[in-house]
């Protein structure tokens, strides 16, 4: 044996004796397979395919491993949980509240839940909420004194004030958005002993016109219109027929009508110009007109021989509706049916007439002498005021009464402001005047009784959110939840939050975890709002804690 190979034997016998020494502190036991860290994923290299006519080298070059980045793997915050340890997590460290919400009526309502220090409505009354009606009464005074026997009124949506006519102390009270007198303003009839009388007005409503805002007052014994500026201050005086007893503006000429009793005529004025233009014959005693505000024509009531003259636009009279009713004393026309409403003051009735083909249907009973009418468009309700029993039939578009509720004292004066829904109607012998609004809270939206005393709790004693569920009777879902927070300058933060997003996976029912809402806080200051359908119940489940104290101080409270 030459000595180049005893070397080599040699180096090798080595190198086996080092690699079973190594091994022997390497066990390959399943744990040590368990706590082996993964391989790293390679990302093996492809040589490239020669071209033809080209040879690669024999010895290739060496490529090193590339790392590939494992893509985070993200997961919605309640798949994947397990149930039964979440809510026994839930139940060991919070406190529980349940609210149950149920809406009695047929359609969708607005629902505002923890808004403690503002006490908004959990719900709020919507037109058509008759039962939500309440009413105070007003005694217009001023340093001028009080008003004497209030007739008609009317609302200027210029401005939002409430005109009254007070005709025996020849004054018109003129009342603020607030309801408060702002002015007193005297008609002084110059050469009538008897004074001015004022007993309606009516308003200038084209905006396009200079004359917008004003209003316009009738004057029964000076056989004239007063004229009052936006500044509050008579500006004309127009010269009419004779006891003009009420008066109406047409939005489609842009005229003023107004009914004289005593020469059964209608006098047709130009407010542009301030003149008589026409003075048009009509049926016997006229006492009041109402204008159809998409054709411009006018109905004028004949209470002497209980017809209604209608007039177009161009002052042309082209019907005569006869055979109504006996006792008639008022009307008004509802656009939306294009119908025409008679009241028969003999008959305690409402007589309809179809406009289209003047077709009179049958005559629907209300209270003790009807007088004043009007149609509330946003409600899409008639009412009727009955004198002797001092109440309000309330008139759907079906033709049918749907309740009779007594609101004050009713005489002849009735006016609404289509942007509040408050009805005004007057007491003549009262002095008084009726303002009929609605209860902040609807009566449709019921809660269960322990949700007034949670709220005031959480004012003073703030609590952090660990879970809401929601519980929604029937199929109807509500797709977001809105959190508003009021803060300390009086701005309101608002954070949606998708319900789309966190139905329950754990079963079929109309069920939403809002995992989203862990964290934030009631105190008053934060609120919830969201819509509950017509006759649906929601029930809501909320896991809470006391905040501490700390936090409290330190951090403040904010919607997170």
């Amino acid at each position: 044996m030459n000595r180049n190979t005893q070397i080599a034997i040699l180096l090798s016998a080595l190198g086996l004796t080092s690699l079973w020494w190594y091994g022997r502190g390497k066990k390959t036991t399943p744990e040590a397979v368990a706590d082996a860290p993964p391989p790293e994923p390679e990302d093996h290299y492809i040589a490239p395919t020669p071209k033809k006519g080209h040879s690669l080298p024999v010895t290739q070059p060496t490529y090193p491993k590339r790392k590939v980045e494992q893509p985070p793997i993200v997961h919605r915050r309640h798949q994947g949980i397990n149930t039964k340890d979440f809510y026994r997590h839930l139940q060991d460290a919070y406190e529980t509240t349940q609210i149950t919400l149920t809406n009695t009526s047929d359609v969708t309502r607005e629902v505002r839940l923890w808004g403690g220090n503002k006490k908004p409505p959990i719900s709020p009354a919507l037109p058509g909420d008759i039962q939500d009606h309440v009413v105070r009464t007003l005694t217009p005074q001023s340093s001028q004194g009080a008003a004497s026997y209030p007739q008609g009124m009317i609302v200027n949506p210029y401005n939002g004030f409430t005109y009254i006519a007070n005709q025996l102390s020849n004054t018109i009270t003129i009342l603020n958005q607030n309801n408060q007198v702002i002015k007193i303003i005297p008609i002084v009839a110059d050469g009538s002993p008897f004074g001015a009388a004022p007993v309606d007005l009516t308003v200038f409503s084209l905006a396009s016109s200079p004359n917008v805002g004003r209003v316009y007052v009738v004057n029964s014994i000076w056989d004239s219109i007063s004229v009052i500026d936006t500044n509050l201050e008579i500006i004309q005086t127009i010269p009419v027929g004779l006891r003009p007893v009420s008066i109406t503006f047409n939005p489609v000429n842009g005229y003023l009508y107004t009914t004289n009793i005593a020469d059964n005529t209608i006098s047709i004025v130009d407010p542009e110009t301030a003149t008589l233009i026409d003075t048009i014959p009509v049926g016997n005693a006229p006492k009041n007109s109402t204008v159809h505000a998409d054709t411009g024509d006018v109905y004028v009531l004949n209470t002497k021989d209980d017809s209604v003259t209608i007039i177009d636009q161009n002052g042309q009279i082209t019907n005569t509706l006869q055979n109504l009713g006996a006792g008639l004393v008022n009307l008004t026309i509802v656009e939306a049916t294009n119908s025409l409403y008679v009241v028969s003051e003999t008959n305690n009735t409402i007589i309809p007439v179809a406009l289209e083909t003047n077709t009179v249907a049958n005559a629907i009973p209300v209270g003790n002498r009807p007088y004043p009418i009007i149609y509330n468009p946003n409600s899409a309700l008639l009412y009727v005021g009955n004198r002797d029993d001092d109440t309000f039939s309330i008139i759907d578009q079906s033709n049918t009464v749907i309740d009779t509720i007594a609101l004050g004292a009713v005489n002849t004066g009735v006016a609404l402001n289509l942007q509040t829904d408050v009805i005004y109607t007057s007491d003549p012998l009262g002095g008084a005047i009726s303002i009929i609004t609605y209860s902040e809270e609807s009566s449709a939206v019921l809660v269960n009784e322990g949700y007034a005393a949670k709220r005031e709790d959480f004012i003073y004693r703030p609590v952090e959110i660990g879970h809401v569920k929601f519980v929604l009777s029937g199929e109807e879902r509500f797709k977001v939840l809105q959190l508003q927070e009021q803060t300390i300058t009086g701005k309101t933060i608002k954070k949606p939050i998708s319900f789309s997003a966190h139905q329950s996976p754990q079963n079929f029912g109309n069920v939403s975890e809002i995992f989203g809402m862990h964290g934030m806080v009631i105190d008053g200051k934060n609120e919830w709002l969201f819509q509950i359908a017509g006759k649906q119940t929601i029930t809501i489940l909320t896991y809470y804690k006391q905040l501490e104290t700390e936090r409290f101080i330190d951090q403040g409270l904010t919607v997170s």
